[in-house]
């Protein structure tokens, strides 16, 4: 199974975005799957459902920690590094998906049970959040490449 088909899978088995995001990649850069879900738990909803940055994005953010973050008292080259593409993969997924907001990209305000309710029967969280999911694995695989 590839990161998107992985990360595709821990969406449909009921993980928020940035968790299917960030597990998916827990193999390829070493890190453990467990605590990558728990880790990445209140980023789903634009972060506990706030409707603010997609999860998706957070999830592919946390990933790019593991690449290039150094960790405690950073050298100052490394966190411009990682800053630099920071900024990138908000830039290539806002391009890719016309925003980086979940109440934007969903058209529903995710805090709201009544909108929420209307979000999932109308079908979003089947047919937009998974889309956003598989584009922030493809920006991600893409990092070393492109940005």
């Amino acid at each position: 199974m590839d990161i998107t088909e992985k990360a595709l899978s821990f969406f449909d088995h009921g993980y928020n975005c940035a968790q299917a995001v960030y597990a998916a990649f827990a193999g390829k850069y070493g890190f453990d799957e467990k605590q990558a879900l728990l880790a990445a738990a209140s980023f789903g909803g634009g972060m506990g459902r706030l409707g603010k940055t997609c999860g998706a994005l957070n999830g592919a953010l946390m990933v790019l920690g593991h690449i290039y973050g150094e960790g405690l008292n950073s050298n100052p080259d490394i966190k411009d590094k990682l800053y630099e593409k920071t900024r990138k993969v908000f830039e290539e997924f806002e391009r890719m998906n016309g925003s980086s907001v979940c109440n934007e990209l969903t058209g529903y305000n995710m805090i709201d049970p009544v909108q929420r309710k209307k979000a999932h029967d109308e079908g979003v969280f089947k047919s937009k959040c998974p889309q956003l999911v598989k584009n922030a694995v493809i920006i991600i695989n893409g990092i070393d490449e492109n940005l």
